[in-house]
């Protein structure tokens, strides 16, 4: 998908004061991962963030001056790409590998209570679950809360759903 084609993500006011300039800024060519990452995150905060729809109204009754946009907030990040350090991805990974080695010890544990379900379900997964958790920290960055739940709780429900012991 390209610029214009995810443009109906965003709310109509943002869309009619800065669809121009979104898609002169993006272009109309086909997005990488960390781009998208970055426009559907700037939606879903247009979307929910007060400060944004009160700054998007603003600018249209003001032509545009003393706002900062989601727009200006992705060139800022130079859309697309990592904001994390090396260390910031250190810590991730020792997340990842230590906790799924406690998801296994837990896994055992509820295996031997007779839950054999949720213990296979934590012994199996787990690891999925902590990397959606740590990628999705790595990659949303700088995003508000409200982004970052939204990602987070979308992926774990679904997460859940496919997984869930029958």
């Amino acid at each position: 998908m390209t610029a214009r084609q995810l443009l109906w993500l965003y709310p109509r006011g943002w869309r009619e004061r800065y669809a121009e300039e979104f898609v002169a800024f993006l272009g109309d060519r086909q997005l990488g991962v960390g781009e998208w990452i970055d426009i559907v995150s700037g939606a879903v905060d247009a979307r929910l963030s007060p400060e944004v729809r009160r700054a998007t109204a603003r600018a249209g009754s003001q032509g545009g001056e003393e706002t900062m946009s989601v727009l200006q907030a992705l060139k800022r990040r130079e859309c697309g790409e990592s904001t994390a350090s090396i260390g910031e991805s250190l810590v991730g990974a020792a997340v990842i590998i230590f906790g799924t080695m406690a998801c296994v010890a837990a896994g055992n544990w509820l295996t031997g209570l007779g839950q054999a379900g949720w213990g296979e379900l934590l012994q199996t997964s787990g690891w999925l679950f902590l990397f959606v958790l740590v990628a999705n920290t790595v990659f949303l960055k700088g995003q508000s809360w409200r982004v970052r739940a939204l990602f987070v709780g979308g992926q774990f429900v679904v997460l859940l759903l496919l997984l869930w012991p029958r």
